[in-house]
């Protein structure tokens, strides 16, 4: 249902069974998005006939060409259809991920929580990473609305303390102004003197004068977290450390921002 408007739903035995969508989308949206997808230790199947996949075929050549308009749904402005497309199945799959968490049926596993098969039978599904694209920019769209609507409120410190991240998800999908932070130097400020505070806790980089020199630099330049994990020579404990720097760079860039002592 969240591909689309469904006329009927038949269950012909307890995996199994049959779906008749009202517009074509909601079948190609199912095809390509709920195809592969993993409900804890099982694989989710859809697929079509060779008749409706020729049809389905032919109705996205037409979108594709503007024969059939697009849903009133899409934000048409300076998209292309594709684009279009590949945002709706990102919304939909989020919606999707969401009630997968709402009843615990998230597979058990490192990977990660859904997992796409992309259909070959669709061309705007063969580009890799486009529907994770939208998929991450929906998440982080979300975040940032979530936070806005707190940083409304924000009057004192133990305010911004509250609205600051906690996990590593959210934290290192924060939207960091770096524009400001430059403009500021909040990083040369403040962050050098955390940073060398900090890297006094192990032991292997007591005596390393220049790590601090190395981690205020990358911070200077924009460094995504990922990265900085992978250069940083922590081991087991590099991912705890920038997890907290980045939430410190958070706190103090925003604490500047909304001008709390």
């Amino acid at each position: 249902m969240k591909c689309g408007r469904i006329i009927s739903w038949k269950r012909a035995k307890h995996s199994f069974g049959f779906v008749n969508y009202k517009e074509p989308e909601g079948a190609l949206r199912c095809i390509s998005i709920v195809n592969g997808l993993k409900i804890k230790n099982k694989t989710i199947l859809v697929t079509a006939d060779t008749t409706i996949i020729k049809i389905l075929e032919s109705y996205e050549r037409g979108l594709k060409t503007k024969r059939f308009p697009l849903s009133k749904l899409y934000d048409h402005e300076k998209k292309s259809v594709e684009q279009c497309l590949a945002a709706q199945d990102a919304a939909c799959l989020l919606k999707i991920e969401q009630l997968l968490e709402e009843n615990d049926l998230i597979p058990r596993s490192c990977e990660s929580k859904t997992s796409i098969k992309r259909t070959k039978h669709f061309e705007r599904f063969s580009i890799q990473g486009k529907i994770k694209q939208y998929q991450c920019s929906l998440k982080k769209q979300n975040l940032e609305k979530k936070i806005k609507s707190k940083t409304d409120r924000v009057t004192t410190t133990q305010d911004l303390i509250n609205i600051i991240p906690r996990n590593e998800k959210e934290t290192f999908s924060f939207s960091i102004d770096w524009d400001f932070i430059s403009e500021s130097n909040i990083i040369e400020k403040i962050m050098r003197f955390w940073i060398k505070a900090r890297l006094l806790e192990y032991p292997s980089q007591r005596n390393n004068v220049e790590l601090t020199d190395v981690i205020v630099e990358l911070l200077k330049k924009g460094i995504k977290p990922e990265k900085l994990i992978n250069q940083l020579p922590l081991q087991k404990n590099t991912r705890s450390f920038v997890i907290k720097m980045w939430r410190r760079l958070i706190f103090e860039t925003m604490k500047m921002k909304f001008n709390l002592k």
